[in-house]
């Protein structure tokens, strides 16, 4: 419940395990389900002929604070959205590392509050921000909790911090709270990825007997590999009842809680980034890992819809971190992309069997994790190395990666570079100056890198997987699906022999860039069929309980 604090400020506070000092159980907060319905017919009628109202929750947004892809997400869709008519805000934590404007925030009116998790209380305070998108930021600030040098950990660390619930806790609550106090509760509430995904159950619960009771809940998968587990004696600090814990319950994972299998099993509609990648973690357990069975008893509420990429932002014709523009229309000046980029890395420019006997430059733009099965090319350099290949590596992520790609450059010089987190223009650098663009992912829920590179005019090699393999074919690039060094080694070699072909590298090129698919799309997509739910992916009956 909501009370005014001290000084007529705020503060949100549970009853139940903060007021039993966390060995309480509180009851759980339920309401009638005919006044839960989305689907009744005025109110279906009464969306769909109006601007939806529109609360996404992340703990990313470029171009201030970004991490990987979700970052680029939470820009460009809410950007087509407002583009629509829609009324987009996104609701992300102020990090410490954030590039943010200070003189552009602006506090939000009753935006000071205090969360009280367990015992202990959160300072909030609000700020908004308008983006260069057009959509409204709201950003939660607790400088304790979200002032630090990285998003999800310490830089060139794994893992994430060891409070990790409580930060995420303490923005989903600031996230409702907004949702109640902004003019207008919000149609849907969009809760992407783990750090979010506590969103999802805290309206199940918790917000439960409040206005956003009638919001549509849906949860994005972005990457279904980040579970982050807590032991259940955490749950109080997620302000989350106790006895919804049982075994199979929604708040129940293997004896631990997940937000990522709660937000799973409550959310109304459940969102992930590509057609194949929806259609992989049905049906391959190796891929789905140990949510396979959560996410198979919600196949039916389950979409896959393949994310966009803003043209005007990833654009070699405006780029201005480039040497020279270029279009599909000339691809001449990109020369001066590729020259600058071996100028800047100190990469060998000497004969390798590259156009016009230059070599072949494989450029990599990626988090340097397990997932990305990086460590094939790690095994397939020192050979492709000697056989005319250069490597322009820019990442950060696993300290066992970062560590074999740096020993590369030590032992290579002139044939291998890497560069630890060195900014956007350095990867947009790379994009542009490389023949050949390298993903060889276990598993890849969409991938924007590879769709980039596309549109810089770099031919991707990549696996056959996910997203991967729903923006990448035969006509623009080269695909595999063996995880081998040898494969990967050959695949690169094949790829190689089209860029030695200059009618057949240009073609793959214009092809390439005239790919990418529009986020003004991909908006009107999710608006249809997860938002309003016409067409696709309807949620079947939620089962009493729900498959590990």
């Amino acid at each position: 419940k909501y009370y005014a604090g001290p000084g007529g400020r705020e503060s949100l506070h549970s009853d139940g395990p903060a007021a039993a000092g966390l060995t309480g159980r509180p009851a759980p907060l339920r309401i009638s389900s005919d006044l839960l319905s989305f689907t009744t017919p005025t109110m279906a009628k009464n969306r769909n002929s109006r601007p939806l109202r529109i609360l996404h929750v992340s703990m990313e947004l470029a171009p201030w604070a970004k991490e990987g892809g979700l970052a680029d997400v939470l820009s460009g869709l809410p950007a087509a959205q407002q583009r629509a008519g829609d009324k987009p805000v996104v609701v992300v934590p102020r990090h410490g590392c954030g590039s943010w404007d200070e003189s552009a925030i602006r506090p939000v009116p009753g935006g000071t509050l205090k969360i009280r998790l367990g015992r202990v209380e959160f300072p909030v305070e609000l700020g908004r921000i308008e983006h260069p998108g057009g959509f409204d930021v709201i950003l939660v600030r607790n400088d304790e909790l979200f002032d630090r040098e990285g998003i999800y950990h310490q830089p060139h660390a794994s893992g994430v911090f060891h409070d990790a619930l409580v930060r995420r806790s303490t923005l989903c609550h600031a996230a409702l709270y907004y949702a109640l106090r902004a003019t207008g509760i919000p149609d849907v509430i969009h809760a992407h990825d783990a750090a979010a995904a506590l969103t999802i159950p805290l309206l199940s619960y918790r917000f439960q007997p409040t206005p956003l009771q009638h919001a549509r809940k849906v949860f994005s998968i972005h990457n279904l590999a980040y579970l982050e587990q807590h032991p259940l004696e955490a749950l109080p600090y997620a302000d989350l009842p106790l006895e919804e814990a049982y075994p199979m319950g929604p708040l129940e994972f293997w004896g631990t809680f997940s937000g990522m299998k709660a937000g799973i099993v409550l959310a109304d509609r459940i969102l992930t980034v590509s057609p194949t990648y929806a259609r992989e973690i049905v049906e391959d357990p190796e891929i789905a890992g140990p949510m396979h069975g959560v996410i198979h008893s919600r196949r039916d509420a389950l979409v896959g819809i393949l994310n966009g990429v803003d043209r005007k932002v990833w654009n070699p014709a405006t780029d201005r971190h480039l040497a020279a523009p270029y279009g599909a229309a000339n691809l001449e000046p990109r020369e001066a992309c590729r020259k600058e980029l071996l100028e800047m890395t100190g990469l060998d420019g000497a004969s390798g069997g590259g156009p016009d006997g230059a070599p072949v430059v494989v450029g990599v733009v990626s988090r340097l994790v397990h997932q990305k099965a990086l460590e094939l090319l790690v095994e397939a350099i020192p050979a492709l190395a000697s056989d005319g290949f250069r490597f322009a590596v820019v990442g950060t992520g696993e300290p066992d990666l970062e560590d074999a790609f740096l020993d590369l450059s030590r032992r290579l010089p002139g044939r291998v570079w890497t560069a630890l987190d060195p900014g956007e223009p350095v990867a947009r650098k790379v994009f542009a100056g490389s023949d050949l663009f390298c993903v060889p992912s276990r598993y890849e829920p969409c991938g924007l890198t590879q769709q980039y590179a596309l549109l810089y005019g770099s031919i991707p090699v990549v696996r056959r997987t996910g997203g991967l393999a729903d923006t990448v074919d035969e006509t623009v690039g080269f695909l595999f699906d063996e995880l081998s060094p040898n494969v990967l080694a050959g695949t690169l070699r094949d790829a190689a022999g089209a860029v030695r072909d200059p009618d057949r590298r240009l073609g793959m090129q214009k092809a390439g860039m005239a790919r990418g698919r529009s986020w003004d799309d991909v908006a009107a997509e999710i608006r249809e069929r997860v938002y309003l739910g016409t067409g696709g992916g309807e949620a079947g009956e939620q089962p009493a309980r729900v498959r590990r």
